[in-house]
Protein backbone atom coordinates (compact mmCIF):
# COMPACT_ATOMS: atom_id res chain seq x y z
CA UNK A 1 0.00 0.00 0.00
CA UNK A 2 2.91 2.25 0.83
CA UNK A 3 4.52 1.93 -2.40
CA UNK A 4 1.71 2.41 -4.14
CA UNK A 5 0.37 5.43 -2.92
CA UNK A 6 3.99 6.82 -3.25
CA UNK A 7 4.08 5.65 -6.98
CA UNK A 8 0.81 8.07 -7.12
CA UNK A 9 2.35 10.69 -5.66
CA UNK A 10 5.45 11.14 -7.54
CA UNK A 11 2.74 10.39 -10.55
CA UNK A 12 0.90 13.38 -9.44
CA UNK A 13 4.14 15.16 -8.56
CA UNK A 14 5.67 14.66 -12.42
CA UNK A 15 1.87 16.01 -13.50
CA UNK A 16 2.15 19.35 -11.47
CA UNK A 17 5.30 19.82 -12.91
CA UNK A 18 4.39 19.11 -16.92
CA UNK A 19 1.25 21.46 -15.71
CA UNK A 20 1.64 24.24 -13.91
CA UNK A 21 -2.01 24.81 -14.25
CA UNK A 22 -3.00 22.07 -11.99
CA UNK A 23 -4.04 24.38 -8.60
CA UNK A 24 -4.56 22.37 -5.42
CA UNK A 25 -7.92 22.28 -5.93
CA UNK A 26 -7.51 20.17 -8.75
CA UNK A 27 -5.33 17.15 -6.63
CA UNK A 28 -8.25 15.52 -5.65
CA UNK A 29 -9.72 15.13 -9.21
CA UNK A 30 -6.06 14.53 -10.54
CA UNK A 31 -5.59 11.80 -7.92
CA UNK A 32 -9.04 10.07 -8.90
CA UNK A 33 -8.22 10.55 -12.65
CA UNK A 34 -5.28 8.69 -12.27
CA UNK A 35 -6.90 6.13 -10.28
CA UNK A 36 -9.28 4.90 -12.33
CA UNK A 37 -8.80 6.19 -15.98
CA UNK A 38 -11.38 4.06 -17.21
CA UNK A 39 -14.41 5.46 -15.30
CA UNK A 40 -16.17 7.80 -17.24
CA UNK A 41 -18.30 9.59 -14.22
CA UNK A 42 -14.43 10.38 -12.93
CA UNK A 43 -13.60 12.54 -15.03
CA UNK A 44 -17.08 14.09 -16.04
CA UNK A 45 -16.29 15.68 -12.36
CA UNK A 46 -13.26 16.39 -13.20
CA UNK A 47 -14.53 18.32 -16.18
CA UNK A 48 -17.95 19.28 -14.70
CA UNK A 49 -16.02 21.09 -11.89
CA UNK A 50 -13.35 22.80 -14.50
CA UNK A 51 -15.90 24.17 -15.84
CA UNK A 52 -17.71 25.83 -12.90
CA UNK A 53 -14.34 27.33 -12.17
CA UNK A 54 -13.97 30.79 -13.24
CA UNK A 55 -9.98 30.76 -13.38
CA UNK A 56 -9.79 27.33 -15.84
CA UNK A 57 -8.20 28.46 -18.90
CA UNK A 58 -9.53 27.18 -22.02
CA UNK A 59 -6.06 25.18 -23.12
CA UNK A 60 -6.54 23.23 -19.52
CA UNK A 61 -10.03 22.27 -20.82
CA UNK A 62 -8.96 21.02 -23.71
CA UNK A 63 -6.12 19.20 -21.97
CA UNK A 64 -8.50 17.26 -19.58
CA UNK A 65 -11.06 16.77 -22.68
CA UNK A 66 -8.60 15.20 -24.64
CA UNK A 67 -7.58 12.83 -22.02
CA UNK A 68 -10.59 11.80 -21.02
CA UNK A 69 -11.55 10.55 -24.49
CA UNK A 70 -8.58 9.20 -25.30
CA UNK A 71 -8.56 7.00 -21.85
CA UNK A 72 -12.69 6.29 -22.85
CA UNK A 73 -12.91 6.44 -26.52
CA UNK A 74 -15.65 4.56 -26.73
CA UNK A 75 -17.54 6.59 -23.90
CA UNK A 76 -20.53 9.00 -25.47
CA UNK A 77 -20.93 11.10 -22.73
CA UNK A 78 -17.64 12.57 -22.65
CA UNK A 79 -17.58 12.94 -26.56
CA UNK A 80 -20.63 14.87 -26.85
CA UNK A 81 -19.32 16.85 -23.51
CA UNK A 82 -16.07 17.78 -25.42
CA UNK A 83 -17.37 18.22 -28.74
CA UNK A 84 -20.32 20.80 -27.22
CA UNK A 85 -17.87 22.50 -25.41
CA UNK A 86 -15.69 23.06 -28.37
CA UNK A 87 -18.26 24.08 -29.95
CA UNK A 88 -19.45 26.59 -28.04
CA UNK A 89 -16.18 27.73 -27.16
CA UNK A 90 -15.72 28.70 -31.15
CA UNK A 91 -19.22 29.79 -31.06
CA UNK A 92 -17.96 32.35 -28.61
CA UNK A 93 -14.46 33.55 -30.80
CA UNK A 94 -16.65 33.39 -33.85
CA UNK A 95 -17.96 36.47 -32.35
CA UNK A 96 -15.48 38.52 -32.43
CA UNK A 97 -13.71 38.19 -35.21
CA UNK A 98 -14.16 38.34 -39.11
CA UNK A 99 -16.01 34.97 -40.40
CA UNK A 100 -13.60 34.95 -42.89
CA UNK A 101 -10.10 35.10 -40.15
CA UNK A 102 -8.09 32.05 -41.25
CA UNK A 103 -7.14 30.95 -37.15
CA UNK A 104 -11.00 30.28 -36.54
CA UNK A 105 -11.20 28.63 -39.81
CA UNK A 106 -8.32 26.26 -38.71
CA UNK A 107 -10.16 26.04 -35.35
CA UNK A 108 -12.86 24.67 -36.88
CA UNK A 109 -10.79 22.24 -39.23
CA UNK A 110 -9.85 20.54 -35.89
CA UNK A 111 -13.14 20.75 -34.70
CA UNK A 112 -14.27 18.92 -37.73
CA UNK A 113 -11.56 16.33 -36.96
CA UNK A 114 -12.61 15.68 -33.30
CA UNK A 115 -16.32 14.72 -35.10
CA UNK A 116 -14.66 12.23 -37.33
CA UNK A 117 -12.44 10.76 -34.41
CA UNK A 118 -15.52 10.40 -32.48
CA UNK A 119 -17.91 8.77 -35.55
CA UNK A 120 -14.77 6.47 -35.87
CA UNK A 121 -14.53 5.39 -31.90
CA UNK A 122 -18.22 4.76 -31.66
CA UNK A 123 -19.27 1.48 -31.17
CA UNK A 124 -21.93 2.40 -33.62
CA UNK A 125 -21.47 5.14 -35.97
CA UNK A 126 -25.02 5.88 -36.17
CA UNK A 127 -25.66 7.97 -33.53
CA UNK A 128 -28.31 10.71 -34.30
CA UNK A 129 -27.47 13.33 -31.58
CA UNK A 130 -23.64 13.46 -32.87
CA UNK A 131 -24.55 13.49 -36.71
CA UNK A 132 -27.31 16.18 -35.54
CA UNK A 133 -24.56 17.98 -33.69
CA UNK A 134 -21.69 17.84 -36.60
CA UNK A 135 -23.62 18.62 -39.29
CA UNK A 136 -25.26 21.95 -37.51
CA UNK A 137 -21.68 22.86 -37.34
CA UNK A 138 -20.83 22.43 -40.84
CA UNK A 139 -24.00 24.38 -41.93
CA UNK A 140 -24.68 26.64 -39.41
CA UNK A 141 -21.40 27.59 -37.83
CA UNK A 142 -19.14 27.28 -40.66
CA UNK A 143 -21.78 27.69 -43.87
CA UNK A 144 -19.84 25.02 -46.01
CA UNK A 145 -22.85 23.65 -48.00
CA UNK A 146 -20.38 20.78 -49.55
CA UNK A 147 -19.35 19.62 -46.40
CA UNK A 148 -22.68 19.52 -45.31
CA UNK A 149 -24.31 17.68 -47.74
CA UNK A 150 -21.49 15.10 -48.03
CA UNK A 151 -21.96 14.75 -44.21
CA UNK A 152 -25.64 14.27 -44.50
CA UNK A 153 -25.11 11.22 -46.90
CA UNK A 154 -22.36 9.76 -44.80
CA UNK A 155 -24.92 9.99 -41.93
CA UNK A 156 -27.80 8.40 -43.83
CA UNK A 157 -25.53 5.48 -44.26
CA UNK A 158 -24.35 5.06 -40.59
CA UNK A 159 -28.19 5.76 -39.01
CA UNK A 160 -30.57 2.95 -38.85
CA UNK A 161 -33.12 3.22 -41.33
CA UNK A 162 -35.97 4.00 -38.50
CA UNK A 163 -34.11 7.10 -38.04
CA UNK A 164 -33.97 8.47 -41.87
CA UNK A 165 -37.31 9.94 -41.52
CA UNK A 166 -36.32 12.18 -38.14
CA UNK A 167 -32.81 13.11 -40.11
CA UNK A 168 -35.03 13.97 -43.06
CA UNK A 169 -37.42 16.33 -41.85
CA UNK A 170 -35.32 17.84 -39.19
CA UNK A 171 -31.63 18.11 -40.75
CA UNK A 172 -31.37 17.02 -44.26
CA UNK A 173 -34.51 18.92 -46.05
CA UNK A 174 -34.09 22.13 -43.63
CA UNK A 175 -30.27 22.58 -44.95
CA UNK A 176 -31.25 22.37 -48.45
CA UNK A 177 -34.46 24.81 -48.30
CA UNK A 178 -32.13 27.19 -45.93
CA UNK A 179 -30.12 28.91 -48.83
CA UNK A 180 -30.13 30.04 -52.86
CA UNK A 181 -26.19 28.73 -52.77
CA UNK A 182 -26.99 25.78 -52.66
CA UNK A 183 -27.28 24.51 -56.58
CA UNK A 184 -30.83 23.77 -57.57
CA UNK A 185 -29.87 20.78 -59.27
CA UNK A 186 -28.36 19.53 -55.92
CA UNK A 187 -31.02 20.42 -54.33
CA UNK A 188 -33.67 18.77 -56.15
CA UNK A 189 -31.23 15.74 -56.47
CA UNK A 190 -31.69 15.90 -52.56
CA UNK A 191 -35.27 15.93 -52.04
CA UNK A 192 -35.58 13.52 -55.43
CA UNK A 193 -34.02 11.01 -52.89
CA UNK A 194 -36.43 12.11 -50.38
CA UNK A 195 -39.17 11.45 -52.09
CA UNK A 196 -38.03 7.73 -53.06
CA UNK A 197 -37.66 7.44 -49.33
CA UNK A 198 -41.22 8.71 -48.52
CA UNK A 199 -43.27 9.30 -51.83
CA UNK A 200 -46.14 10.37 -49.95
CA UNK A 201 -44.50 13.55 -48.86
CA UNK A 202 -44.25 14.62 -52.78
CA UNK A 203 -46.32 17.30 -52.28
CA UNK A 204 -43.63 19.03 -50.19
CA UNK A 205 -41.39 18.75 -53.23
CA UNK A 206 -43.72 19.96 -55.67
CA UNK A 207 -44.23 22.89 -53.68
CA UNK A 208 -40.70 23.24 -53.40
CA UNK A 209 -39.91 23.20 -57.02
CA UNK A 210 -42.58 26.43 -57.63
CA UNK A 211 -40.93 28.47 -55.21
CA UNK A 212 -37.58 27.99 -57.15
CA UNK A 213 -39.33 28.93 -60.25
CA UNK A 214 -39.17 24.36 -61.36
CA UNK A 215 -42.24 24.88 -63.18
CA UNK A 216 -41.73 21.89 -65.85
CA UNK A 217 -41.22 19.56 -63.10
CA UNK A 218 -43.30 20.19 -60.04
CA UNK A 219 -46.36 20.25 -63.62
CA UNK A 220 -44.83 16.57 -64.38
CA UNK A 221 -44.86 15.34 -59.99
CA UNK A 222 -48.72 16.95 -60.38
CA UNK A 223 -49.65 15.17 -63.58
CA UNK A 224 -47.80 11.75 -61.55
CA UNK A 225 -49.93 12.10 -58.25
CA UNK A 226 -52.92 12.42 -60.57
CA UNK A 227 -52.76 10.15 -62.56
CA UNK A 228 -52.02 8.02 -58.85
CA UNK A 229 -55.42 6.75 -58.28
CA UNK A 230 -53.91 5.44 -54.78
CA UNK A 231 -52.51 8.80 -54.08
CA UNK A 232 -54.17 10.47 -51.03
CA UNK A 233 -53.11 13.81 -49.97
CA UNK A 234 -51.66 14.78 -46.83
CA UNK A 235 -52.64 18.59 -47.68
CA UNK A 236 -56.32 17.34 -47.78
CA UNK A 237 -56.58 18.62 -51.65
CA UNK A 238 -59.04 16.78 -53.50
CA UNK A 239 -58.21 15.78 -57.22
CA UNK A 240 -59.98 18.85 -58.14
CA UNK A 241 -57.86 21.10 -56.24
CA UNK A 242 -54.87 19.38 -57.85
CA UNK A 243 -56.29 19.36 -61.47
CA UNK A 244 -57.03 23.03 -60.99
CA UNK A 245 -53.39 23.70 -59.37
CA UNK A 246 -51.97 21.88 -62.41
CA UNK A 247 -53.74 24.42 -64.58
CA UNK A 248 -53.21 27.19 -63.30
CA UNK A 249 -49.52 26.54 -63.04
CA UNK A 250 -48.82 25.55 -66.54
CA UNK A 251 -50.92 28.73 -67.95
CA UNK A 252 -49.49 31.54 -66.29
CA UNK A 253 -45.35 30.48 -66.58
CA UNK A 254 -45.33 29.96 -70.30
CA UNK A 255 -42.62 32.33 -70.54
CA UNK A 256 -40.51 30.47 -67.50
CA UNK A 257 -37.51 28.85 -69.72
CA UNK A 258 -38.23 25.53 -67.79
CA UNK A 259 -41.57 24.64 -68.84
CA UNK A 260 -41.16 23.03 -71.66
CA UNK A 261 -37.91 20.85 -70.06
CA UNK A 262 -38.98 18.44 -67.39
CA UNK A 263 -36.57 15.70 -65.36
CA UNK A 264 -36.59 13.09 -68.42
CA UNK A 265 -36.65 15.84 -71.17
CA UNK A 266 -40.03 15.44 -72.49
CA UNK A 267 -42.34 18.57 -73.70
CA UNK A 268 -45.36 18.91 -71.78
CA UNK A 269 -48.75 19.07 -73.66
CA UNK A 270 -50.32 22.19 -72.32
CA UNK A 271 -53.24 22.25 -74.40
CA UNK A 272 -53.87 18.13 -73.79
CA UNK A 273 -53.77 18.83 -69.97
CA UNK A 274 -56.36 21.25 -70.23
CA UNK A 275 -58.43 19.52 -72.30
CA UNK A 276 -58.77 16.29 -70.23
CA UNK A 277 -59.35 18.48 -67.36
CA UNK A 278 -62.30 20.08 -69.24
CA UNK A 279 -63.72 16.74 -69.68
CA UNK A 280 -63.34 15.49 -66.21
CA UNK A 281 -64.72 19.00 -64.60
CA UNK A 282 -67.97 20.01 -66.16
CA UNK A 283 -68.30 22.97 -63.68
CA UNK A 284 -64.95 24.46 -64.50
CA UNK A 285 -65.56 24.35 -67.70
CA UNK A 286 -65.66 28.11 -68.55
CA UNK A 287 -62.56 28.73 -66.36
CA UNK A 288 -60.38 26.17 -68.02
CA UNK A 289 -61.55 26.83 -71.54
CA UNK A 290 -60.79 30.82 -70.97
CA UNK A 291 -57.29 29.33 -69.29
CA UNK A 292 -56.36 27.55 -72.00
CA UNK A 293 -57.05 30.93 -74.52
CA UNK A 294 -54.74 32.87 -71.77
CA UNK A 295 -52.02 29.90 -72.31
CA UNK A 296 -52.11 30.75 -76.59
CA UNK A 297 -52.76 34.88 -75.31
CA UNK A 298 -49.37 34.58 -73.16
CA UNK A 299 -47.17 32.78 -75.72
CA UNK A 300 -48.32 35.68 -78.59
CA UNK A 301 -50.90 33.18 -80.82
CA UNK A 302 -53.64 35.39 -80.71
CA UNK A 303 -55.83 34.01 -83.70
CA UNK A 304 -55.26 30.62 -82.18
CA UNK A 305 -56.63 32.14 -78.52
CA UNK A 306 -59.71 32.94 -80.73
CA UNK A 307 -59.83 29.74 -81.82
CA UNK A 308 -60.18 28.39 -78.38
CA UNK A 309 -62.76 31.33 -77.39
CA UNK A 310 -64.82 30.36 -80.06
CA UNK A 311 -64.89 26.13 -79.59
CA UNK A 312 -65.08 27.12 -75.72
CA UNK A 313 -68.49 29.32 -76.80
CA UNK A 314 -69.65 26.38 -79.22
CA UNK A 315 -69.30 23.89 -76.32
CA UNK A 316 -70.21 25.05 -72.97
CA UNK A 317 -73.86 24.49 -71.42
CA UNK A 318 -74.67 26.75 -69.20
CA UNK A 319 -75.23 30.73 -69.14
CA UNK A 320 -72.49 30.73 -66.33
CA UNK A 321 -69.96 29.52 -68.39
CA UNK A 322 -70.92 31.07 -71.39
CA UNK A 323 -70.27 34.89 -69.54
CA UNK A 324 -66.95 34.10 -68.42
CA UNK A 325 -65.60 32.54 -72.13
CA UNK A 326 -67.44 35.44 -74.02
CA UNK A 327 -66.31 38.28 -71.28
CA UNK A 328 -62.68 37.15 -71.23
CA UNK A 329 -62.97 36.82 -75.28
CA UNK A 330 -64.48 40.18 -75.22
CA UNK A 331 -61.30 41.56 -72.87
CA UNK A 332 -58.76 40.52 -74.88
CA UNK A 333 -60.55 41.87 -77.79
CA UNK A 334 -60.42 44.85 -76.34
CA UNK A 335 -56.97 45.29 -75.21
CA UNK A 336 -55.61 44.10 -78.90
CA UNK A 337 -57.71 46.95 -80.27
CA UNK A 338 -56.42 49.26 -77.37
CA UNK A 339 -52.90 48.19 -78.29
CA UNK A 340 -52.70 48.84 -82.24
CA UNK A 341 -54.55 52.02 -82.03
CA UNK A 342 -51.33 52.93 -79.54
CA UNK A 343 -49.26 51.43 -82.18
CA UNK A 344 -50.64 53.44 -84.50
CA UNK A 345 -50.36 56.84 -82.44
CA UNK A 346 -46.95 55.91 -81.83
CA UNK A 347 -46.31 55.53 -85.58
CA UNK A 348 -48.26 59.04 -86.52
CA UNK A 349 -46.12 60.90 -84.17
CA UNK A 350 -42.87 59.41 -84.98
CA UNK A 351 -43.83 60.59 -88.74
Amino acid sequence: NVTSSSKQSLMVSSLIKMDNEITDQDLIFEENVLQNPYVEDVWDKYIQFLVSTTNSSSTKLLTIHERAVKANPKSRNLWLRYLRWRMNALKTASTLTSPLDEELEQQYNKLNLVFERCIANMESPGDFEIWELYIKSLWQDQCSVTKTRRACDRALQSLDITEHSKFWSSLYLPFIRSSDKIPIETACRVYRRYVQFEPQHVEEYISFLKNRGRVAESSQRLVEILNDETFVSLLNKSKHQMWLELCDLITKNVNNTSVNNTEDGKKINVSAILRTAIKKFTDEVGKLWASLADYYIRRGLFEKARDIYEEGLESVMTVRDFSLIFDAYAAFEENVLSSKMMQEEEEEEEE
